[in-house]
């Protein structure tokens, strides 16, 4: 096919092509200066609802995905890689790198600095020390972290909170404790709208979603309000022992 050299074919065809992918129905602040149709992963092509955040997380090399090279947005993240994505968000490498060595080993594995489950050569020990010594976590009462489990969105809203807002209020007696936390995110437009109720499993997704929005004070995209979370018969354990 022979295309003409006139340069406002070039414009109509850029427009035609916009217009057909819905470009011209992206939101201001959106990853559009990185556009792929396909994206960088093929399981988060641009259509898809979290496409704009795991496109800025990569873009600032904050998150690289799988060795088969998907993303999985749908699948659940855990503690140990939430805490991860939030530290490469709010620090430098140089920061995170160092955290470990201002810590004897003779006191690492204590309930004042790091946690007994985690290990120093373990791979997600330098951004738990990051966010312990940056008061972000608190770990259990029996003094581990558990960075297995998956993370809730209560859980994540607190590590979330204490990191971009480390003034954010505690919570009062008569509140839930992750009250303050949440009504933080609420006020950032930060809770992805697949957010149901308060003790939902996080996805890698939302996690991607609700760094994005922080990050990069996205706050014209839609976000549940408090109010409109439920909470099943028997919520998970709080993170931190807090409540």
């Amino acid at each position: 096919m022979m295309f003409s050299r006139h340069p406002w074919t070039l414009v109509f065809m850029v427009i035609a092509i916009g217009s057909t992918f819905g470009l011209a129905n992206r939101p201001p602040g959106s990853a559009q200066a990185a556009f792929s149709i396909i994206g960088t992963f093929p399981d988060v092509p641009f259509s898809h609802t979290n496409y704009d955040a795991v496109e800025y997380l990569v873009n600032k090399g904050i998150v690289s995905g799988y060795h088969d090279g998907t993303f999985k947005p749908e699948h659940a993240i855990n503690r140990a890689e939430f805490t991860k994505i939030v530290i490469g968000v709010l620090f430098t490498p140089l920061d995170i790198e160092g955290c470990l060595a201002t810590i004897p080993t003779s006191r690492m594995y204590t309930r004042t600095l790091i946690f007994s489950d985690v290990a120093r050569h373990q791979w997600f020990a330098k951004y738990v020390c990051q966010a312990k010594v940056g008061g972000m976590i608190g770990g259990y009462p029996d003094g581990t972290f558990r960075p297995g489990i998956d993370i809730n969105f209560t859980e994540a809203a607190k590590i979330l909170a204490h990191g971009f807002s480390p003034s954010a209020i505690a919570p009062s007696d008569s509140s839930a404790w992750y009250e303050p936390f949440v009504l933080f995110l609420e006020l950032r437009r930060a809770i992805p709208p697949s957010i149901k109720s308060f003790d939902q499993i996080l996805t890698r997704g939302e996690m991607a979603e609700m760094a994005y929005r922080l990050h990069a004070d996205i706050r014209h995209l839609h976000s549940p309000a408090y109010d409109k979370l439920t909470s099943n018969k028997s919520p998970l354990p709080p993170e931190g022992g807090e409540g």
